[in-house]
């Protein structure tokens, strides 16, 4: 179950996935959930977007890293017409291997 994360600024982030009995977690935003952060969220750099993006929580949870996944980041077609740009299974993996790398690296450097 999620939790909510205060960042730098006092805006509250919404993490949707934790890791039981650690303060490290994921948070899928969407434009809507964006807008309402601002800039307490800074979005991908250009030609950095598969760069893991990881903000620091703040208070009581200054020492919590949440990898923030941007929803336009993992877009795919419908596979209709002549213009195929990036499919389901694109993008499922290329989710599936950003969480897998953050988890990893939690594990590894043994983040609260």
């Amino acid at each position: 179950m999620g939790r909510t994360v205060r960042l730098v600024d006092g805006k509250p982030l919404t993490v949707d996935v934790t890791a039981a009995g650690h303060k490290w977690g994921i948070a899928y935003l969407t434009g809507p959930e964006r807008h309402l952060l601002g800039t307490s969220v800074p979005t991908p750099t250009p030609g950095m977007e598969d760069a893991l993006h990881v903000v620091r929580g703040t208070g009581a949870d200054f020492d919590a890293k949440i990898l923030v996944i941007h929803d336009t980041n993992y877009l795919y077609d419908d596979q209709l017409g002549t213009e195929h740009e990036a499919t389901i299974v694109t993008a499922e993996a290329k989710l599936e291997r950003d969480v897998r790398d953050f988890a990893v690296r939690a594990h590894a450097e043994r983040w609260p």
